[in-house]
């Protein structure tokens, strides 16, 4: 608007030679006043290198000006106190305060030029000239600050930005790592099992093959138990659209038990022992409880040599509860075998055996953690090995 009114009444200002201003006086005049407000357009982008040419072409404008009052003035102002707003919504506060010194001392000397031009009273030109600059250096101040906030309040836009995307990458590596940990104890397990039965078969086709097609069908019946844990587990994968697996609440007596059994056809002599009251009934709490004992009987299958008893207790009361597997086998300790394989000796391994990684005891301590338990594990007193997990009471379940 201000660059349609000075193409309007500029060529009748330069006509009419009023203020006294010469023709091409006038039209660079108004050359100067348009040209800062079209480089407005490009603030955003390059907000010092607009400051510092609207900037240029104001003190160009102010080196035609004598005692002349033009509408150059008026439009000049403005598009400085809009590149000097820009910068301060963009750049440093030091770079913005430097800016609006350089322009406010500019102003108010060619303020004074213009006042001492004047036949005024000396205290009279004082006064203004004080008011004017203070006026001048208020508003310089003013629009800083305005700049300053709205630059303030975009950074911390762009701060709330950056930690939603923090936190969303670090639940999906959480979600990523329990996904994680539900595959291995589901895949370690059932193979675990598959692979005992199968070789137990393997032995027993020859001497009594009805025993091995019943063993081929544990084998059969353990593979499908997986596969559905696998699809309960990837089911919150699903895409928008597809049918969601089946999933339902976990009995904990009726699922301890039916492990138990498991095991105990895949030639394991565990004991499941309860005592106190009931397990509590949180459904993610008896998920974890599972796993624990399932991960230690898997490794007891893998691990336990020669192992004639292997213990299973639960234990709740007021205390909190508490969770043990221990054997009496002579194998080699999960952890162990896992630091032997990491200096290359674990790659010498007996016919049959099931070499580990040592991932599975790290899981299950995860898994103790998020409900504020701790895991133990390590040799029993006199052989085999312990696994022992402690829960508070009243457990509140923590993020993982």
């Amino acid at each position: 608007m201000l660059g349609l009114w000075v193409a309007v009444e500029m060529p009748g200002l330069a006509r009419s030679g009023q203020y006294g201003i010469e023709p091409w006086r006038a039209w660079v005049l108004a050359i100067l006043t348009v040209l800062p407000l079209v480089g407005l357009l490009w603030r955003n982008r390059w907000p010092l290198g607009v400051f510092l040419a609207v900037f240029a072409m104001d003190l160009a404008a102010c080196a035609l000006l004598v005692t002349a009052s033009t509408p150059n003035v008026v439009a000049g102002s403005f598009a400085g106190a809009v590149a000097l707003y820009s910068v301060a919504k963009w750049r440093s506060p030091r770079v913005s305060w430097t800016c609006m010194l350089v322009q406010c001392t500019a102003t108010a000397v060619f303020l004074a030029f213009v006042l001492f031009q004047e036949d005024t009273s000396f205290p009279v030109l004082i006064f203004v000239l004080a008011s004017g600059t203070a006026a001048i250096y208020a508003g310089g101040a003013g629009v800083v600050l305005v700049g300053m906030a709205v630059r303030r309040e975009r950074l911390h836009e762009e701060d709330l930005n950056a930690w939603a995307v923090d936190q969303r990458e670090r639940a999906q590596l959480a979600e990523r790592s329990r996904i994680a940990r539900e595959m291995h104890d589901v895949v370690a397990h059932s193979l675990t099992v598959m692979i005992t039965l199968a070789d137990g078969a393997k032995v027993l086709s020859k001497s009594d093959p009805q025993k091995a097609a019943e063993v081929m069908g544990e084998v059969s019946k353990t593979g499908r138990s997986a596969l559905a844990d696998m699809r309960r587990v990837l089911g919150i994968l699903k895409v928008d659209g597809e049918p969601a697996a089946a999933r339902a609440p976990i009995a904990a007596r009726e699922a301890l038990a039916e492990l138990v059994a498991g095991f105990r056809r895949a030639g394991v002599p565990v004991t499941l022992i309860h005592s106190g009251y009931s397990l509590p009934e949180d459904p993610a709490f008896v998920q974890t409880v599972f796993r624990i004992i399932q991960e230690s009987l898997t490794n007891v299958l893998r691990y336990a040599k020669s192992a004639s008893e292997v213990i299973v207790e639960t234990h709740s009361d007021g205390e909190g509860v508490r969770v043990r597997v221990a054997d009496n086998g002579l194998g080699v300790a999960p952890e162990r075998s896992a630091q032997r394989r990491s200096r290359g000796e674990g790659l010498r391994t007996e016919p049959g055996q099931i070499p580990g990684t040592g991932n599975g005891l790290e899981g299950l301590r995860t898994r103790a953690h998020a409900f504020g338990g701790t895991l133990r594990a390590g040799p029993g007193p006199a052989q085999g090995w312990i696994v022992e997990a402690v829960f508070p009471p009243n457990f509140e379940r923590r993020s993982s």
